[in-house]
């Protein structure tokens, strides 16, 4: 038998708190009976974890740490604010996963860099698939809609302890789409983008760098931080194997000559 999570709902209030944030967040509410099959159906133990949720949306979240301490899981609940972060990964030794509520890669890329053995969990929105490639490439091993988190998670958390990662099947769909799409190799940050695999930002800040302005006129032109500037140009030495600027162009001009 292939090990996945317990998911049991022992608590006829609980379930009926479940079920209503459920119909409430889905565009297509499940009914009672195919909730309860499952709940009752997928049954397979896993141990203990010590898992921290980071997000903004309260009642959603709290919700999320109510299952997994019915399941024997150690949860603390962290909000997206620069402290309360900052006191988590201070404490994060001892953690094993996260689930995050954001695809800010520029955050997940910090949490990797401080925590580097915790496993990153999205449980977010329907992203764009631009977020979802920079979150994924920032550090994030699997992603699961909220809509749809009571059948996605548990096999997410599953899949993470195996050493494996999930990916909810419509960010799936949206994923194959997008590498189907026919890039155009016309441009400068066009041709990095089928050399290096940027993601969208990468590429408008590779944009911003081949017309020679500062990270101040990028972060203004993109409505970033010039510090999420700074992180996407380390990005970008790292892709394109350089350390300087104009190293980095010089690359890029070459592979047009090329």
């Amino acid at each position: 038998m292939s090990p996945v999570f317990p998911l049991f709902i022992e608590s006829d209030e609980l379930f009926s708190l479940t079920l209503c944030f459920i119909r409430k967040v889905s565009s297509k509410p499940r009914p009672l009976q195919s909730i309860h099959l499952y709940t009752n159906a997928k049954t397979i133990t896993l141990l203990p974890l010590h898992i921290t949720i980071i997000g903004a949306d309260t009642t959603f979240m709290n919700l999320v740490a109510q299952l997994l301490r019915a399941n024997q899981h150690k949860v603390t609940m962290a909000s997206p604010d620069p402290k309360s972060i900052a006191s988590t990964l201070h404490a994060m030794k001892e953690n094993d996963m996260l689930l995050l509520e954001s695809c800010d890669a520029v955050f997940i890329s910090t949490i990797r860099q401080k925590s580097s053995h915790n496993k990153i969990i999205l449980l977010v929105e329907q992203p764009s698939t631009d977020e979802l490639v920079e979150a994924l490439q920032s550090g994030a091993c699997s992603a699961c809609l909220k809509s749809n988190w009571l059948l996605e998670l548990p096999e997410a958390i599953a899949q993470c302890q195996e050493g494996l990662s999930y990916l909810s099947p419509m960010l799936t769909t949206q994923l194959i789409l997008f590498l189907r799409q026919t890039n155009d190799t016309s441009s400068p940050q066009q041709t990095a983008i089928a050399k290096w695999g940027l993601v969208k930002r990468e590429a408008q800040v590779l944009q911003g760098l081949m017309k020679e302005k500062t990270y101040g006129e990028i972060a203004h032109d993109l409505h970033i931080s010039i510090n999420t500037v700074r992180h996407y140009v380390k990005c970008l030495y790292k892709k394109a194997a350089v350390n300087k600027r104009k190293h980095l162009i010089a690359k890029v001009l070459a592979m047009l000559e090329a």
